[in-house]
């Protein structure tokens, strides 16, 4: 053997060697992780058992049970007392409190919002959200304005305890979309959804001083929580979003579309409503949703609006949105209008044999 080979010899046990001893330290740690969350799981369960049986019985003296626990189920206890808090109402949930009140949960969840660690702030805002700690407006906007997330869980945290304060729906709103830069999550847009979807609308107010500073990406997402709310504000509330149609964004511009789905009774606004002008947009985007719209509609201008529309559709996705439209007003193309694509009609007939729950009742069959 030349030395070369020996040298290549000696190289390939090292390596075996070192990938032989990685692999056995890597299942180590893994055992080990996995024995250590399995005492975890049954350690938070045993308290879990424990905190139920107290907390139901007749003469609770918490400061005593909690003297008998260990300082790993103290660690224990807080996640567990949390989830109970979110989970249970009325004289339950008043129980929970109690031991939270009495391990001052919320005045050190308060303490936390002071620290520049943005996931510690996280826990306490979420913490704050569920007990009975008292904690200004003023504070949490001075402590948590520096970061969208925590701006969202500020928001999370009025909308949860919104009976505690005056306008949260306003301020929460507001806190959210100060910048308008950064889109929010998806955990921002189900709590700024919550926020507007009451009595009020504050996000239409401000979007009418505001949406021309925010960016596409924020507009899209103001439009989407806007057109899932029941909005009774005044027609004039809207106007902002008139202005959207000419948006250079196309998503920017469907989206402002389809906040007039659940408008259609506002004839005023329906008469502001470029149809035609929206119908030869040169984003596909943008026509299926003025489809869509008008399908959601479904009364006789919308179906003429759709009827003139479908035939010259380019696109055979935005066609079939339209056809659906149609057929959901009752239209029947043998009979009515020959000049449909056949095409399209199969693949809808296609669509309803896989799901008929989706065929319509009384609903015409396509052209033969």
């Amino acid at each position: 053997m030349t030395p070369a080979e020996l040298l290549l010899l000696v190289a390939s046990v090292g390596f075996g060697g070192t990938f032989v001893a990685l692999a056995a330290v890597t299942m180590g740690v893994s055992v080990r992780g996995r024995r250590r969350d399995r005492r975890r799981v049954k350690g938070r369960e045993s308290v879990r058992r424990e905190l139920l049986e107290y907390a139901y019985s007749e003469d609770r003296e918490w400061e005593s049970w909690l003297k008998t626990l260990s300082g790993r189920e103290r660690a224990q206890l807080e996640p567990v007392l949390e989830r109970y808090l979110r989970t249970v109402s009325g004289r339950d949930r008043e129980r929970f409190l109690e031991l939270a009140s009495v391990i001052e949960l919320g005045r050190r969840a308060d303490e936390a919002l002071d620290t520049t660690d943005v996931p510690r702030r996280l826990q306490a805002l979420s913490t704050l959200a569920v007990v009975e700690h008292p904690v200004e407006i003023e504070r949490l906007v001075e402590t948590c304005s520096d970061n969208r997330r925590t701006r969202e869980g500020v928001a999370r945290l009025l909308y949860e305890r919104r009976h505690e304060y005056d306008a949260p729906a306003a301020a929460g709103t507001e806190l959210m979309l100060a910048e308008g830069t950064e889109p929010l999550t998806i955990y921002g847009m189900e709590t700024l959804f919550d926020l507007n979807r009451g009595r009020e609308t504050p996000l239409l107010a401000l979007a009418s001083e505001r949406a021309g500073e925010w960016n596409p990406a924020v507009l899209v997402q103001v439009c989407r929580v806007l057109e899932f709310c029941q909005i009774t504000a005044a027609d004039a509330s809207f106007e902002w979003l008139l202005a959207l149609f000419e948006h250079e964004t196309p998503a920017v511009r469907a989206s402002a579309v389809r906040v007039l789905k659940g408008q259609g009774w506002r004839r005023s606004l329906r008469e502001e409503l470029p149809y035609r002008t929206l119908i030869g947009d040169d984003d596909p985007e943008v026509r299926q949703a003025v489809y869509e719209t008008l399908a959601y509609w479904g009364d006789a201008d919308a179906r003429q609006l759709l009827e003139w529309a479908v035939v010259d559709e380019s696109d055979p996705r935005c066609q079939l949105v339209a056809i659906r439209g149609l057929v959901s007003m009752g239209a029947d193309p043998a009979v009515e209008h020959r000049g449909w694509p056949v095409t399209a009609w199969r693949w809808i007939e296609a669509e309803f044999a896989v799901d008929s729950s989706k065929r319509l009742a009384g609903m015409p069959r396509g052209p033969e």
